[in-house]
Formats: structure tokens, C-alpha cells, sequence
């Protein structure tokens, strides 16, 4: 089931990158909504149930937030993670939520090959491209792992729940978050990177 639906998802980009670029077709194409139906309907009960708690909690940034404030518990690594994570949670965010979804202005998921499928939440009425949750999760996710590495084990798989929960609940399409995780993740490394450019200018010179 799950090779089927990673199969379906592949053919989809490769469809859509031959159209206009990959991942930037405004209408999905039947395959992906089929990859959306498969993945919605594989999901075992629990895990679906935690990826929805998980997406709950970081609506509106608040799971991010904690977690900023509990890395700044962790010593001076752990503040330098938290600053470096939710800038890039707040550059992910503007990015995804302002030119990108004006750029591409997809449809959110919809169609006959969706009928019966439980949709959470009220829909949006933004482009469902990109994922605007996924790419600020992986974006706080990345940045603050770069600076403290022993959080990635919770961080990144809390991200990864983020973005299923939002194909969970059938906000998106499968390569929004896919392309939502791959913008957060280079904004949250570049973050960093200029961060750190920074502070080695501010050092006093000998």
C-alpha cells in the first residue's frame, strides 16, 4: 500500500513537471488525488489520531513556541536554537503564506476521488501550494536541530506529524507538503547559516 502510494505521488511530480515545472501545476492531477485518498486510507487509527493531536497543537505556531521556550532551558546551544528556529519558523511562514501561494494559487484537494474522505478543520481559502504548516515546522525543526543536534530525534519526527496531519486532514496534497518541507528545511539551514555569519562578524578583531 504505501509503495503504491509513493509510486503515485512520483508519477504525479514527474506529470506535473513536464506540464509546468515540478510541483507547480496550479490543478492536481487525478494521480495525486488518488495518492491523497491511498495515504488517507492507509494510516493506521493511532498513528492517524497522533498526527492530528500533533497538527493541532501547532496551529497558530503555539507547539513551536513551546518548544522555543523549552530549548532555552538547554543552556546557551539551546537558546541559540530557539532564536535560530523560530526565525526561520517566521521567514518559512511569510514565504510560503504570501508570494508562493500567490505565484501558484493551487486548489485545495477536491474531486470524485475524494468523496468519503473526513475532512478536519474548516478549509482555507489560501492556495493549497505550498504547505504553509509544513514548511514552518521543518523550518524551526531544521534550524534548531543545526544548532542543538540532540533535539532532532523529537523536533524533526514532530515536524514530519505536522505535515501528514495536514494531508490527514485533507488540506493538501501530497506534494504541497512535500514541497512545504523541502522550503522550510532549506529556509531553517540558511537561517542558521546567515546566524552564524553574523555572530563571527561581531567578534572583535585581534
Amino acid at each position: 500500500m504505501w509503495r503504491r502510494t509513493l509510486a503515485a505521488v512520483i508519477s504525479s511530480a514527474v506529470e506535473m513537471g513536464e506540464d509546468r515545472g515540478v510541483l507547480l501545476r496550479r490543478t492536481p492531477t487525478l494521480a495525486e488525488r488518488i495518492a491523497l485518498r491511498r495515504l488517507v486510507r492507509a494510516l493506521p487509527p493511532p498513528v492517524a489520531a497522533g498526527v492530528t493531536l500533533i497538527g493541532q497543537a501547532a496551529r497558530g505556531g503555539a507547539l513551536w513556541v513551546v518548544s522555543a521556550a523549552v530549548l532555552c532551558l538547554l543552556g546557551r546551544r539551546g537558546r541559540r536554537g530557539a532564536v535560530a528556529g523560530l526565525a526561520a519558523f517566521g521567514s518559512a511562514a511569510a514565504l510560503a503564506n504570501g508570494p508562493l501561494k500567490w505565484l501558484v494559487r493551487r486548489p485545495r484537494p477536491g474531486g470524485a476521488a475524494l468523496v468519503g474522505l473526513p475532512r478536519r478543520g474548516s478549509t482555507p481559502g489560501t492556495s493549497s501550494f505550498p504547505s504553509s504548516h509544513s514548511a514552518s515546522a521543518f523550518a524551526f525543526a531544521v534550524a534548531a536541530s543545526i544548532e542543538m543536534p540532540a533535539v532532532a530525534p523529537v523536533l524533526v519526527p514532530a515536524a514530519a506529524a505536522v505535515a501528514l496531519a495536514r494531508v490527514r486532514a485533507v488540506r493538501h496534497h501530497p506534494s504541497d507538503v512535500l514541497a512545504g518541507a523541502a522550503i522550510g528545511a532549506a529556509i531553517g539551514a540558511a537561517t542558521v547559516w546567515g546566524m552564524r555569519r553574523w555572530r563571527v562578524r561581531r567578534r572583535p578583531t585581534a
